[in-house]
């Protein structure tokens, strides 16, 4: 094989693997620019009305006891008749047909952080009915009642050896 026909053929592998690497950034692209299209799907009104990214939203606000005591305080007064005393969802208000979720519940944490609690409680929802808080609480006072409930949560079992 000539020099010359060498020199090509290596050009012509360098520019595959360019066309391939620009392959493979667009295929790379296209399933991120159809994520992107989809969170900007139609809600469900009835539904939870979760912004993205509040899974990852922080509570601003320390764990103290003075927020803690703010946060029971608030609890009582709107939330209780509902969630029942203890936060078990056994409230006398309850829909028995859509009884409120058991806010003790440890399994129930990881898909419940902060951010989604605080946007559960603010915005509230249609189906099963629970009532938005935004009209009624402040952002800092609906942070404390996140405090709150999951100081309620009882911990996991340990985990048997």
């Amino acid at each position: 094989m000539s020099r010359e026909r060498r020199t090509w053929k290596r050009i012509a592998a360098a520019a595959g693997t360019g066309m391939m690497a620009a392959a493979l950034a667009l295929a790379l692209s296209i399933p991120a620019i159809g994520l992107a299209q989809t969170s900007k799907r139609k809600p469900n009104p009835l539904a939870w009305q979760i912004p993205d990214g509040a899974e990852k939203e922080a509570n601003p606000l320390p764990q103290t006891t003075a927020n803690l005591a703010a946060g029971k305080k608030l609890y009582v007064e709107h939330c209780e008749n509902c969630h029942g005393v203890e936060g078990k969802g056994d409230g006398p208000d309850i829909d028995p047909k859509n009884k409120p979720d058991d806010l003790t519940n440890p399994k129930r944490a990881r898909a419940n952080p902060d951010g989604v609690m605080f946007y559960k409680i603010w915005h509230g929802r249609k189906k099963p009915e629970m009532p938005p808080m935004s009209d009624t609480l402040t952002k800092e006072q609906t942070w404390q009642v996140v405090h709150f409930t999951k100081a309620m949560r009882r911990p996991l079992p340990a985990k048997k050896k």
